[in-house]
Parts: C-alpha cells; structure tokens; sequence
C-alpha cells in the first residue's frame, strides 16, 4: 500500500512565502519606481501587467500541466521565475524600460 504524503506544509509555505512576498512588494514597489525616476503613467502601467497576467497566465500553465501530466513542474517554472525576477527588480538601474516590462512581466506570470 502506497502511503500519500500530507500536502499540508508544502501549501503552507507556499501561501507564507506568497503573502509576504505580496505584503512587501504591493506597498514598496510604486515608491520605490517613483524614486527611480519612472514616470506615474509608466507605474500605472506596470502594476496593471499583474491582473492581466492573472487572467492569462494560469489559463495557460494550466493548460500545459494538463497536457504535459507534470504538476509540480509548471509550479517549480513559476515560482524560480518570480524569484528570479524580484532579484533582477532589485538590482535595476533604469536604462531602459523594456527591461523594465520584461522583468515586471515575468513576475507577473
């Protein structure tokens, strides 16, 4: 007989680790753009990539794990991108502000 896991701490910390990314990033991100010189329409635009992104991106990662089988895969994509994009969010400069979509874009998703 094949024992189950119990899936309750990995959910746990993924909604920990999920509400505090939220809670810090949703209040400190518009200042933040602000004293990097980023214009307030520009602000707007980027914070409004992350609803859009909620109505697309988990369509489509869905879609995917139900093709593909894999579950934890879509999962794992997800997570080290939105890593990897608050690390480069970190360390922009703003040289330009396609990097800048491009970043916000894949934290986003």
């Amino acid at each position: 007989m094949i024992q189950e896991r119990d899936p309750r701490p990995a959910l746990a910390l993924f909604y920990a680790a999920y509400f505090a990314n939220m809670g810090i990033l949703v209040p400190f991100l518009p200042p933040w753009l602000r004293e990097q010189g980023i214009a307030p329409t520009t602000i707007g635009v980027l914070l409004a990539l992350q609803p859009l992104a909620k109505m697309v991106a988990p369509w489509s990662w869905g879609r995917w794990a139900d093709r593909t089988g894999e579950r934890r895969v879509p999962l794992v994509i997800a997570m080290v991108g939105g890593a990897l994009a608050i690390a480069a969010l970190g360390g922009f400069r703003p040289s330009g502000l396609g990097a800048l979509f491009a970043i916000v874009a894949v934290y986003a998703v």
